[in-house]
């Protein structure tokens, strides 16, 4: 039976948007906000003619997401399929530049393109290409993911590529999260499971293959699996730890955290966390963590009532990249994980994480609205119940 397009059955009713459409923009914006004052508090211990300068680059980061949130809501779902290979193309050709002398280097990694006062992470960009292009590439062809060859082509070898240009840049956090990207949307999908094991098993040998092949993740690793007090590569680590210690369950207060000045280098990115725990304490901590909660469950829902491919990958896969993301940098701040660079979603400085983010929440809350309800008119399946 034919899966129903919200986009191509003129006699489906469309369901209303529902609570899960209020609720998902309502977490997305405090946890946004959230981040602004946590990277205003983190970065805020300069000299005085720096302290803002953090915060006026996330707010103009998070005033684009919004509006591209907000825009991309307001598409219907034929509109986002459209999307779909020209955001590909775009991306390859922007990785492609971070190997130019347009890329920039900073602390030994090249990430970066530079446009005079602006900078671009194309590697965040690639998350949401491999979800709204592997969701149309896979929807195209559901009925044929049993066969390698046509998984293969295209799908893999995009994906492939895109792995390959990020793992360039010596971004392991990135491409670790592109090949969770990639088996999310398999697995939604509905790829056997012996097919998906496979991938599943190539993913695991490309991250370790990368983390040994490289002196400083290789030394990363091993100073978390044996980590002693005063060894460089474990500060950063510890101090998190210290810092959330020192929060109790209350917090020292806003913007009162010790440990930012200069306990935790570049405390408003990777480890804001930390800072977060130290400043609000236990309480705020979980805090942040029932929001993200929240968030999945609204998204969940969302996806059950989806009617194609496309648009259940859509939602279910930015459940899992947004919400692993944030439960990754935890378990890192905390110590569970190797320091990886990823960043915690929507709260970590980072224009370019940030407004991807916010553009992943507004194909969900399109979705959300161009959704049919479960009870549309559907004559094959009346027919196959009569």
């Amino acid at each position: 039976m034919r899966e129903i397009d919200p986009d191509v059955q003129p006699t489906a009713r469309r369901a209303s948007s529902g609570p899960e459409y209020r609720i998902i923009i309502i977490v997305t914006v405090i946890l946004t906000a959230l981040g602004l004052f946590m990277v205003l508090s983190a970065s805020a211990v300069g000299d005085s003619s720096t302290s803002y300068r953090h915060l006026i680059k996330q707010g103009l980061a998070a005033a684009l997401g919004l509006g591209a949130m907000w825009l991309l809501s307001r598409l219907r779902i034929q509109q986002l399929r459209k999307l779909a290979w020209p955001l590909f193309g775009a991306t390859l050709v922007l990785l492609l530049l971070v190997q130019t002398p347009l890329g920039q280097e900073v602390n030994g990694a090249r990430r970066w393109i530079s446009l005079g006062a602006i900078s671009l992470q194309p590697s965040e960009l690639a998350k949401l290409a491999a979800l709204l292009w592997g969701a149309q590439i896979i929807d195209a062809k559901r009925s044929l993911l049993g066969r390698w060859s046509h998984l293969i082509v295209p799908y893999l070898l995009g994906i492939g590529t895109m792995v390959v240009l990020v793992l360039l840049e010596k971004d392991l956090g990135t491409t670790m999260m592109l090949m969770l990207i990639m088996l999310a949307t398999l697995f939604y999908a509905g790829l056997p499971l012996r097919k998906l094991a496979v991938l599943l098993a190539g993913s695991g040998l490309i991250a370790v293959a990368a983390a040994l092949l490289s002196p400083n993740r290789l030394m990363r690793l091993l100073s978390w699996a044996n980590c002693a007090e005063g060894a460089e590569l474990c500060r950063q680590g510890l101090q998190g730890q210290y810092a959330l210690a020192s929060g109790g369950w209350w917090g020292v207060g806003l913007g009162q955290s010790r440990q930012k000045w200069h306990w935790i280098p570049e405390g408003h990115t990777d480890f804001i966390f930390a800072i977060l725990g130290e400043e609000l304490g236990l309480l705020g901590s979980l805090a942040v963590l029932l929001l993200f909660g929240v968030l999945a469950v609204a998204i969940h829902k969302v996806s059950l009532r989806t009617t194609t491919t496309f648009s259940r990958c859509i939602c279910s896969v930015t459940l899992i990249w947004l919400v692993f993301q944030a439960i990754l940098n935890i378990a890192m701040v905390i110590g569970l994980t190797p320091v990886t660079g990823v960043p915690l979603t929507f709260i970590s400085y980072g224009g370019s994480s940030l407004l991807v983010s916010l553009a992943a929440i507004g194909l969900v809350l399109s979705v959300a609205r161009n959704t049919a309800s479960h009870v549309v008119q559907n004559p094959a399946r009346d027919r196959q119940r009569r």
